[in-house]
């Protein structure tokens, strides 16, 4: 596996989550749960390879140290790794969802919370115009 396979498939699973085809493939309603299913069972997790793979080329390598895990002293380096890498990925996607998100949202009509926050520039553009 190289960065680009492993970006390629980062960036699909963004999209499978954003675009909400996972409710059909997973029966659940919510990304969050359908995301955490997705990578129990990933590839990329469970081959200890890939994961030591995926921990070279993951730009989120410290992820694990934002999550409260239980106590790891009885697993062997391998399946730490593969921990490590889980949390890794899901940050990576996460990121990933955040930049599909700030693309679309720069091509698109604002929502009305977005319309009132113009508003209330354009309204203190003007009046500071008018100062």
């Amino acid at each position: 596996m190289d960065r680009k396979e492993y970006y390629t498939e980062i960036e699909r699973i963004a999209e499978w989550l954003t675009s909400g085809d996972y409710k059909e493939e997973t029966g659940h309603d919510d990304e969050h749960t359908a995301l955490h299913q997705l990578l129990d069972y990933h590839e990329y997790i469970i081959s200890y390879h890939k994961a030591y793979q995926l921990m070279g080329l993951t730009d989120n390598a410290d992820s694990i140290y934002y999550v409260e895990e239980p106590d790891v002293r009885k697993l062997n380096y391998s399946s730490i790794n593969c921990l490590f890498a889980r949390y890794a990925m899901e940050a990576d996607i996460h990121d990933a969802i955040s930049r599909q998100l700030m693309a679309s949202a720069a091509t698109r009509e604002p929502c009305w919370v977005g319309k009132i926050v113009n508003s209330m520039n354009e309204q203190q553009e003007v009046s500071d115009d008018n100062s």
